[in-house]
């Protein structure tokens, strides 16, 4: 849980505040008259550091969708059309980036075996975010395959959105507890921040093993960057056990209610991450947690 949030099912609470797409067409500009007020623009999903797409829908009824992780960028373009609250994308042409060059360069679609079309359902939309499905996509077939993600719909952001929210909205105690016990916490003030990584662990004398990383971070628009100084666990590894079959570690205790100890086992972590965040009402949207603010 150190590099990308954990991924668990987004709540169906958080769905409720915001409001079901109309998708009325546009037909005031060039083309086909296909495309659509409501979504027009560069939708941005944001999973982790390996999987995201940009996805732009422009008036006169094209689209282009950008995959951009580990593998390079790949891209298809073509032509939308919107039902409802489903947006419908036929392909055209697909693009590939060049391993020397790293231009991209145009394919066959059948370099991929796909022809589309896909498919996006608007399950719900606000103020610069919407939450998506998508299926008959080349790359990841489904949404509901994006590790793991249990049929819930993915959050997608707008680019060049007017976010209402400021750095300053970011001040205090974030979190959001599971069913299975496990506890996502941010801490954010003036100075810096503390990311606590919680689940329940039999071994520990608390009954509860605790990650956490700290460090400063800063905000730009819905840009939230996280400069990771130093981890920490409470827990150390010792050895693998040939009998058991099972690795063996040290456990410290820690406050069940700060997540706290005296006895962290530490370590520097340089690393950078950015996150695309929403806030409103309360409430931290990530793409794949909400958090609720502490009182």
């Amino acid at each position: 849980m150190k590099k990308i949030l954990s991924i668990l099912a987004i709540t169906i609470a958080a769905l409720a505040a915001f409001s079901i797409v109309s998708c009325e067409k546009n037909n005031d500009g060039p083309g086909n008259g296909e495309g659509d007020n409501s979504i027009v623009g560069t939708w941005q999903f944001r999973g982790d550091e390996y999987h995201y797409f940009d996805a732009t829908f422009k008036k006169d009824g094209s689209y282009e969708w950008m995959w951009i992780g580990a593998s390079g960028r790949l891209k298809d373009t073509g032509s939308y059309s919107v039902s409802g609250n489903v947006i419908t994308m036929t392909p055209k042409k697909f693009y590939e980036e060049d391993y020397n060059t790293k231009e991209l360069v145009e394919r066959p679609l059948s370099d991929q075996q796909w022809e589309g079309p896909r498919k996006v359902t608007v399950v719900s939309s606000g103020d610069g975010i919407a939450y998506w499905r998508w299926s008959g996509d080349f790359l990841i077939d489904n949404s509901d395959h994006f590790r793991g993600n249990e049929g819930e719909p993915l959050l997608v952001f707008k680019e060049g959105a007017d976010f209402k929210f400021k750095s300053s909205d970011l001040i205090g105690t974030w979190e959001n507890k599971y069913e299975n016990g496990v506890v996502d916490r941010y801490i954010f003030t003036n100075d810096g921040f503390s990311y606590y990584s919680v689940w329940p662990q039999e071994e520990a004398e608390c009954g509860l093993s605790v990650r956490k990383d700290t460090g400063t971070w800063s905000l730009k628009g819905n840009v939230l960057t996280l400069n990771e100084k130093m981890s920490y666990n409470s827990f150390k590894f010792i050895q693998y056990n040939r009998e058991t079959q099972k690795n063996e570690y040290i456990y410290v205790d820690v406050d069940p209610v700060t997540f706290e100890t005296d006895n962290w086992f530490s370590y520097d972590s340089e690393y950078d991450r950015t996150i695309y965040i929403y806030i409103e009402n309360g409430k931290l949207y990530l793409p794949e947690v909400t958090l609720t603010k502490k009182k």
